[in-house]
């Protein structure tokens, strides 16, 4: 069943990305629940020309934009890219990991103990 919706999701790509952007507040009832409006989610969008607020990658390249927040507050942050939205959230919203996440990634560039 979920192979069926993927490959239907992939042929109508443009038409769900058109309904997502015209209903994201059906599709996001807990941000609605914090005062995420479709205002501010538009205000966000021109704000942000359309990309996301981490990697600046256009909203096109991933189809939609999250509206993020921060978990222990409810705060809306801005509009992030799936991935990017995925990356601070699995990182529990923590500067402090990301921190060490960005070093770890430079030290281990820098060492190379790998030629994979």
């Amino acid at each position: 069943m979920q192979a069926k919706r993927q490959e239907w999701a992939l042929k109508n790509k443009e038409h769900l990305n058109e309904w997502r952007r015209k209903n994201w507040v059906t599709a996001n009832r807990r941000l609605k629940r914090r005062g995420a409006t479709e205002e501010l989610y538009n205000e966000l969008y021109e704000v942000q020309q359309g990309c996301c607020a981490v990697c600046n990658e256009p909203e096109e390249k991933f189809s939609w934009l999250c509206i993020d927040h921060d978990h222990s507050t409810g705060r809306i942050r801005g509009l992030l890219c799936p991935n990017c939205n995925r990356g601070i959230g699995l990182l529990q919203d923590s500067s402090v990991l990301l921190e060490k996440a960005a070093k770890y990634i430079a030290e281990a560039k820098e060492k190379e103990l790998c030629n994979g």
